[in-house]
């Protein structure tokens, strides 16, 4: 009986004990929740805001497919190249189709999932992905698991009578989650733009001579498996890279931005990289850090040439050189050189002037990895994204010169001694070295002796992309040229609610970039852009802009002022 009763008791111990692990287990799962539980519904509502597009403009042309269906069962397959089907409108290069699923039952029994692939040739190669389902020798337009389509016209109408379009089919395995947790309660963020930027995971689809490059997940590095999209990635060639990967059924790679501890309680919605900002850092000093600090990779635009060389060496750096000059509000040391003359400090000062603000720092991350960020007080202005159009009134041979005193950080197609390019009235360009071809041609690096004008506007965030449309319209812009601008600027103005924009023009743009064209333009329009944000409305100068008609030969070039 005695006995018994010790079984009893011992077993009522065990079960006590496991009931207060699987507690305290459920506790700090829900401790995790309520933390990140704004995070989830602001990406939910991001996710919900991406899907809504305007139906009328495809419905002018296109049927569309009104009932409600969930195809849950695929066959997947390795993708197969098939011959071009005529639904998507080519640009400079031809679509390239696979077929990359068979469906299994349901209404679309029998159905194919085919994806379409282009190719497009600007400040880099990108790849843009549209799928369809092919059923009853008919095309269904997949809207919800396909780029945007520019203007909403990347589909060919000469072939309307058999394509239809639809948001209303959901197909679960492409269901990708906005927001993944991984072990330990870490955080990774679907980005957005993901599907814009994927390549197909099989090597033997993308062309040797292409500059894309693929993702062969036999040499990616296993960090821990989701439940609902497999296993997650890093690629070991990006050492200080916050990017994981995932692998889709039709072979696309899916990317997630890793969001550190201290990134949690921000607006998730505007986080595309790391860095902290002002107020981030507390100093052993007791003050907060009056600069911010960038993660960015170093190149032209940024002072310090020694550096530069002194980070190809990959210099081997550990805890044992470093010693903690401030923490994070979440309680993580930030780490410098205890040898303020280390060799990898030079080409730099010692400390910020000012501020007494160290020019490099370290940070330690979730994995164990030993991060680099650099002062963005020590950045020179950098032209983000400078593109040149050019439009001849006939096709002929064109030759680019541009001139710019600290060289260039990035260019496409290269430059060597100047672009060379077959150029037609249209505005695509062949690169008569290479043979690729492209929209336009982009450069980037630093701009020696830019000053900020003081003359400008005040906009409000929710305004900026109508300004833009209005004030590039005015000064001789056509539609394609001010969607790429907006396309790549406005995403970087939503930090505050107000911002000061103003605009560099022709002659001025000509001092800090000379450009020579042969044979010589009619027409030139430069515009460099710069902006600030502010908390509040202030009260500035309105700039005069000129008003350029376009005549004969036009060349045209955008860009704007780089904020790290």
């Amino acid at each position: 009986m005695n006995k018994k009763i010790t079984n009893k008791i011992a077993f009522g111990i065990i079960f006590l004990v496991v009931v207060l692990f699987i507690s305290l287990i459920w506790t700090e799962s829900k401790k995790i929740t309520k933390e990140q539980t704004s995070i989830i519904k602001t990406i939910n509502k991001d996710k919900d805001k991406d899907n809504k597009i305007n139906k009328d403009i495809f419905t002018k042309n296109y049927k569309e497919v009104e009932a409600s269906v969930i195809i849950s069962n695929i066959d997947w397959l390795q993708p197969q190249k098939i011959t071009d089907i005529n639904l998507i409108k080519k640009n400079n290069e031809p679509t390239i189709y696979f077929n990359v699923g068979k469906i299994i039952d349901g209404e679309f029994k029998g159905g194919d999932i085919i994806l379409a692939r282009t190719i497009e040739y600007g400040m880099s190669t990108t790849f843009k992905y549209y799928r369809f389902i092919k059923f009853n020798n008919e095309y269904i337009f997949l809207i919800n698991y396909s780029v945007e389509c520019e203007k909403k016209e990347c589909l060919l109408t000469t072939n309307a009578n058999k394509i239809s379009i639809t948001q209303n089919i959901k197909i679960k395995d492409l269901e990708f989650p906005q927001l993944i947790i991984g072990p330990d309660g870490k955080l990774y963020k679907f980005d957005k733009n993901s599907l814009i930027k994927k390549d197909l995971a099989e090597n033997d689809l993308i062309e040797k001579e292409r500059e894309g490059e693929t993702i062969d997940f036999k040499k990616m590095i296993k960090v821990f498996n989701n439940s609902i999209i497999g296993a997650i990635y890093r690629n070991p060639f990006e050492q200080s890279s916050f990017m994981f990967y995932a692998k889709s059924p039709d072979s696309l790679k899916i990317s997630y931005l890793f969001i550190p501890k201290f990134i949690i309680n921000k607006k998730l919605d505007s986080v595309s990289s790391i860095q902290f900002e002002t107020g981030d850092i507390l100093w052993n000093s007791g003050k907060q850090n009056l600069n911010e600090f960038s993660i960015d990779p170093i190149d032209p635009c940024f002072e310090g040439d020694e550096y530069v060389k002194i980070v190809t060496k990959n210099p081997n750096i550990s805890l044992k050189d470093l010693e903690i000059v401030g923490k994070l509000k979440t309680s993580e040391n930030i780490y410098s050189f205890k040898n303020k003359n280390h060799p990898f400090l030079k080409g730099f000062p010692k400390n910020i002037k000012n501020t007494n603000e160290p020019s490099i720092i370290f940070w330690q991350d979730e994995f164990g990895r030993l991060i680099r960020f650099v002062n963005t007080s020590l950045f020179n202005f950098c032209g983000g994204k400078p593109v040149i159009y050019l439009y001849p009134q006939k096709e002929e041979n064109i030759q680019i010169l541009l001139n710019l005193k600290h060289g260039f950080s990035i260019t496409r197609p290269k430059y060597s001694n100047g672009w060379n390019v077959l150029a037609n009235p249209n505005g695509n360009l062949k690169d008569l070295k290479t043979g690729n071809h492209y929209s336009y041609l982009f450069w980037e690096g630093e701009l020696a002796d830019y000053k900020m004008p003081q003359e400008g506007f005040i906009v409000e965030k929710e305004n900026i992309d109508n300004f833009f449309k209005e004030k590039l319209s005015y000064i001789g812009l056509n539609t394609k040229e001010i969607n790429d601008f907006t396309d790549f600027w406005v995403e970087r103005m939503k930090e505050k609610h107000f911002y000061f924009i103003t605009f560099t023009l022709n002659a001025d743009v000509d001092k800090l970039a000379p450009l020579s064209i042969t044979p010589k333009p009619n027409t030139i329009i430069r515009i460099l852009m710069d902006y600030k944000p502010i908390d509040k409305h202030i009260k500035v100068r309105e700039q005069k802009l000129p008003k350029i008609n376009r005549n004969g030969f036009v060349v045209v070039e955008w860009g704007g002022i780089l904020k790290y």
